[in-house]
C-alpha cells in the first residue's frame, strides 16, 4: 500500500505498518471496535 502526501512523494508502508493494518481490519471484521459512546467516555475521563 502506498500513501501519497502533498509534495512528499510516495510513502511506502513498512512490514510492521502493513501487519498493524491487517490486525485492525480483522478486528473490524469480527466487530471488535469501540462505540462512539465508549470513545467519548474514555476521552472525557482523560481530558477533564
Amino acid at each position: 500500500m502506498d500513501i501519497v502526501g502533498e509534495g512528499e512523494g510516495i510513502y511506502v508502508l513498512s512490514d510492521e505498518e502493513k501487519a498493524a493494518i491487517d490486525v485492525s481490519r480483522a478486528q473490524v471484521a469480527r466487530g471488535e471496535f469501540a462505540t462512539d459512546e465508549e470513545i467519548e467516555a474514555v476521552l472525557n475521563k482523560h481530558t477533564r
